[in-house]
């Protein structure tokens, strides 16, 4: 029986677009750009200069901080120039460009070494020194070292959005990475059990852990409700747990697994990932394995280009996303999608609200998306749990007037974070 939580709404799917298809190893011979601000951590500084040559796996950006997590090269070539580009994010960033030498040289490491030599404390470094995030940016190896005891770990395998494939593309694909993963990660937490949770229709992914579990009684796969937004860290938990605070538990993406197996068995730096391109705008959507710092115009080139003019582009899922500023932009190491949509920009309504409380009714976190929207008082707002919001989108999805009060409680958000 599938478990979820109370709220979301069941949304239409487009996964079958890209969910049946091998993701497909898209090399870039060109110019690589690798901007600093990638994560939520400490702020990194260059640490090579122009000129100077790299190979992959190389670390070109860090910070004498524990929190930082370091980029880098997923080419080897020639650092041309250091300079401030906009990311995907609409955010300025500086930004060290690579020319690709083709080659592909990288740097050696030690590999093959089992992880039951290192002590928690070498895991959490090897980690972080691997540049680990989650989808969010946030530093692997800090979530793994939690103040609080811990009870329950639990792997983040659901994909609830309508468009993106690109976990359920690395479970079927590296199902054995990603078990090693949890392992090393109750290792570090020194806990005997472990979760995974994983959306009920993602069949091929159940089956392939199925068989990767078949002699493993430490490992529970539960199968959660196909809704949007499962996905999410707290809904997970909530399904799984019961509880509704996330006090005692730490929630990984598969994604992080993946690269957290790579980086202690094989000292594997984070260099690429698997990045959606899909969208009913796009003529061949498709998985790409993509290296770091490839421009996302060329990911959509690859993908036969657009069907029309003057597509909607989106970085992200179909309901949380974000537009795409600049499609120039490079892929980061959150970058799991990238949609091109026929459909024009939902316009914004100024009408008030109609009272009809679906945003309230449908809201995962149980908060008043109708209240928060028209209020401008952050302390009013901080009274009313606005921080508990995770932006997932479903407040402005079923509303019938087009107001968008997800786009106002960020705003708003963002003015009570700045009061502390």
């Amino acid at each position: 029986m599938a478990v979820s939580f109370p709220g979301g709404i069941k949304i239409k799917s487009f996964n079958q677009l890209t969910s049946g298809m091998a993701s497909i190893s898209l090399p870039h011979c060109g110019t690589l750009t690798f901007p600093i601000l990638q994560h939520n951590s400490a702020p990194l500084e260059p640490i090579v200069k122009i000129g100077e040559k790299v190979m992959v796996g190389q670390k070109i950006a860090d910070a004498e901080n524990y929190l930082a997590v370091p980029i880098h090269s997923s080419v080897s070539g020639r650092v041309v120039d250091i300079q401030n580009i906009v990311t995907q994010y609409n955010e300025e960033s500086p930004t060290i460009i690579i020319e690709n030498d083709k080659r592909y040289t990288r740097i050696e490491s030690d590999s093959d070494v089992s992880p039951e030599v290192y002590t928690t404390r070498e895991l959490l470094w090897i980690i972080r020194d691997a540049g680990i995030v989650e989808p969010d940016g946030s530093p692997a190896h800090i979530k793994l070292n939690p103040h609080k005891s811990v009870k329950f770990i639990i792997a983040n395998c659901a994909e609830s959005d309508s468009y993106v494939t690109s976990k359920q593309r690395r479970i079927i694909e590296n199902t054995e990475d990603i078990v090693n993963g949890l392992k090393i990660a109750m290792r570090i937490l020194n806990l005997k059990e472990g979760y995974i949770g994983i959306e009920a229709h993602m069949h091929g992914c159940i089956n392939r852990f199925k068989r990767q579990l078949r002699y493993n009684n430490s490992i529970h796969l539960l199968k959660l409700k196909s809704k949007y937004p499962q996905s999410d860290e707290t809904q997970i938990i909530r399904a799984i747990t019961g509880r509704d605070t996330p006090s005692g538990s730490v929630v990984i993406d598969a994604q992080t697994l993946y690269n957290i197996s790579r980086a202690v068995l094989y000292r594997e730096s984070v260099t690429e990932r698997i990045v959606t391109v899909s969208g009913d705008a796009v003529k061949r959507p498709t998985n790409f394995i993509v290296p770091l710092g490839v421009p996302i115009s060329y990911l959509f080139k690859k993908a036969g280009g657009f069907s029309i003019e003057s597509p909607r582009l989106i970085v992200g899922g179909g309901i949380g996303g974000a537009d795409l500023i600049n499609p120039s932009a490079p892929v980061m190491k959150t970058t799991d999608a990238v949609l091109a949509l026929s459909g024009e920009k939902p316009i914004i309504s100024d009408k008030s609200c109609g009272t009809c409380r679906k945003c309230i009714g449908k809201c995962p976190m149980k908060i008043n998306p109708k209240l928060l929207s028209s209020i401008s008082d952050s302390v009013k707002a901080d009274e009313n749990f606005i921080l508990d919001c995770t932006a997932c989108g479903v407040c402005s999805y079923v509303c019938p007037k087009n107001r968008a009060p997800m786009s106002r409680i960020m705003d708003l958000q963002k003015a009570v974070e700045n009061q502390f």
